[in-house]
């Protein structure tokens, strides 16, 4: 609808068309993005194996999309927490967007919205461009820090939380040996139920 108002005499089948394409574009520009992105921090996990003691890692984005056809983000995001693992790496990831205010007010030139497709639409979105710094962060034993614009108390809980660790080593049985399956991973303190553990969510 936008692009036909900006655009007089566009029919809504052209108009359909040329969203779809920009929309095209986008998504493939975002995958190029997440894969220089993702590959340069699956380096920076590797290398850190070398370094002694357990790591932590601050991830700084402002979100990237997981679900895109056009890339392999998935793939790498596996790749990189298993690297965590074996690196001794927990990454912290922090969203640096701070505080998401509403797309719109009052005072923008907004589309009408009646129904709150557009509104419901952003709010997914939000949620969408965290599950890979949801993903970093769970899936190595670390945390999110979302949703504020003064970072420093995040910082200082999570440097609180991995000042003092217990390191736990398992063989796992041979029958669980196979490979590409997803092992999960389940800790806990016998008869203290108010303690939080914090581990990663489990293995290849």
């Amino acid at each position: 609808a936008a692009t036909m108002r900006e655009n007089q005499g566009l029919s809504h089948d052209m108009a359909a068309s040329m969203v779809h394409s920009r929309a095209t574009a986008i998504l493939s520009q975002a995958a190029l993005f997440n894969t220089n992105m993702l590959s340069g921090l699956e380096r920076l996990v590797r290398v850190s194996k070398d370094l002694p003691g357990r790591k932590i890692l601050f991830f700084l984005s402002n979100g990237f999309l997981v679900q895109n056809r056009r890339g392999d983000t998935d793939t790498r995001l596996k790749r990189i927490t298993s690297a965590a693992a074996k690196s001794g790496v927990v990454i912290y990831s922090i969203d640096t967007r701070g505080l998401t205010p509403p797309k719109s007010n009052l005072s923008d030139d907004a589309p009408f919205d009646p129904y709150g497709i557009l509104s419901r639409s952003t709010h997914g979105e939000n949620f969408a461009l965290q599950d890979g710094l949801s993903a970093l962060s769970h899936d190595t034993g670390g945390r999110m820090i979302i949703n504020t614009n003064d970072f420093r108390p995040g910082v200082k809980a999570a440097l609180n939380e991995t000042a003092v660790y217990y390191l736990l080593a398992w063989k796992p049985d041979p029958e669980n040996k196979k490979p590409g399956r997803f092992r999960n991973i389940q800790v806990s303190v016998s008869g203290r139920p108010e303690l939080v553990v914090r581990v990663r969510k489990g293995f290849f």
